[in-house]
């Protein structure tokens, strides 16, 4: 017996038994961290996605540029810069935000 009046065993028991419980919280820990880990995944390929269609966006307008002329195409132009800019800003963003 220990100086608390517990017989080896008992103890052996009592601290197997906090074990689990702690195995148990651990467990709870890691599920969370997948589940974390898929969320930004899923976040990470909607940005992406995003970030694809605007670039397809962009292609596409600048394909229109040799059909255009004049007030059309200055207006095709601004359209293409605004959207530039757009791009830009949203490629940057993801990069800090997963780089």
């Amino acid at each position: 017996m220990n100086e608390n009046g517990e017989t080896k065993s008992a103890y052996e028991e009592k601290i197997r038994a906090q074990l689990k419980e702690r195995r148990a919280v651990i467990d709870q820990l890691k599920a969370k961290m997948d589940q974390k880990k898929a969320e930004a995944k899923i976040e990470y390929q909607k940005r992406l996605k995003d970030l694809e269609r605007q670039q397809g966006s962009l292609e596409s307008k600048l394909d229109e540029l040799s059909d255009k002329s004049g007030s059309a195409l200055n207006e095709l132009k601004s359209g293409i810069s605004d959207a530039w800019d757009r791009f830009s800003a949203s490629v940057e963003s993801a990069r800090k935000e997963f780089g």
